[in-house]
Formats: C-alpha cells, structure tokens, sequence
C-alpha cells in the first residue's frame, strides 16, 4: 500500500539466509508466497516509490502476514550512491545526548533504505561521530548506541542485518569543530 492506504502494485522479493528466492509481483497490492521457517526479509519494490521491506520470522507450518507502506519517492533525492560511500545531503538528527533518532530522522534514513534495498549485495559500515563528552567512556558509548540505533532502523525496514557493520567514533574536545556526524561507508 501507499501511505494512504491505496493498494499498488509493487515487485516483491524475499530474502533468507539462503539468499534470494523467487520474486513475484503484486496483484491489486496483494501476494502470496511460501518460504521456509526462520528469519526472512520481504522488500517491495514500485514505480516512483521508496523501496521498502520488512524483517519477518516464520515458524514451520505456519502462516505470517506483512504490509508494506512505500512512501513516494522525493522530487530531489537526499541520498545518493557513491565509489566508496552512500552520501546524503543533510546529517542524520538524533536527539540531544542521547541516542534516540529524532522524528525527522525517517526522512533521510528512508532514502538510505532504497539505496540499500536496489543494490542488494552493498554491504555499508555505518560509522557515527559524537560529541565530545566530560568522560570519553560515556561519548564512545554513546557514538555506538547511536550506530546501532541507525542498524536497528535499516533492519526492521527490510535490510539484512549481515551487510551492516557498526562502529561509534567519539570525537575529542579539539575535534569538536567537525561536528557529530553519521556516515555509510562501502565495504567489500
């Protein structure tokens, strides 16, 4: 569906630890498809829209269901795909001191999801810097509660957790000036 609840019609494609299975697309918003138990990711793909996916976990001889909102992709796109980075025009908002993403972080890290999800064998480290803190302990800490914080968002939207790497950067007292920062680095 649409943000608005409109059923469209989209490409879907479900991971496992297998890799991929065979895709299927949509009819009236709608699919059916069976998968072995245990971790798989659904992604849906559609025209002018932000590609989007979902983690589930399906026991045997079981049944599970997933809706998958796509969002309209943006006129002027925040994120692009690099040699050696996913670059993004704005940095990714977190909530002052802490590591919760602030509301607008969406927005942006949507982007980084459809970057991720049409380029499936991409693996990123996602590398934050924090500002400087009175202890360095509680700015490392919080430089990689902030990295997992952005992993966790990418997985529960349909990337796979194995092709993302964490890793917090405190920034020091003189290093300030360069600003806390989340970047996606490429890695082989």
């Amino acid at each position: 569906t649409n943000k608005d609840d409109v059923a469209i019609d989209a490409d879907i494609e479900v991971w496992d630890a297998r890799g991929l299975a065979a895709p299927k697309k949509t009819e009236g918003g709608a699919f059916e498809l069976e998968i072995g138990s245990g971790a798989a990711i659904v992604v849906a793909r559609a025209e002018g829209y932000l590609a989007s996916g979902a983690q589930v976990h399906v026991d045997a001889g079981e049944r599970d269901f997933v809706t998958l909102a796509l969002k309209k992709a943006p006129k002027k796109r925040n994120v692009t795909l690099e040699k050696d980075q996913i670059s993004k025009a704005n940095k990714v908002p977190f909530e002052a001191k802490r590591a919760r993403l602030q509301n607008t972080a969406v927005f942006l890290l949507d982007e980084v999801v459809d970057v991720l999800l049409q380029n499936p064998k991409l693996r990123v480290r996602i590398e934050v810097y924090s500002e400087p803190a009175t202890v360095e302990t509680e700015s490392q800490k919080l430089a990689d509660d902030r990295a997992a914080a952005v992993a966790d968002y990418l997985v529960e939207h349909g990337v796979w957790p194995s092709r993302l790497e964490t890793k917090g950067i405190p920034l020091a007292a003189a290093e300030a000036d360069k600003g806390r920062r989340t970047e996606f680095v490429i890695i082989p």
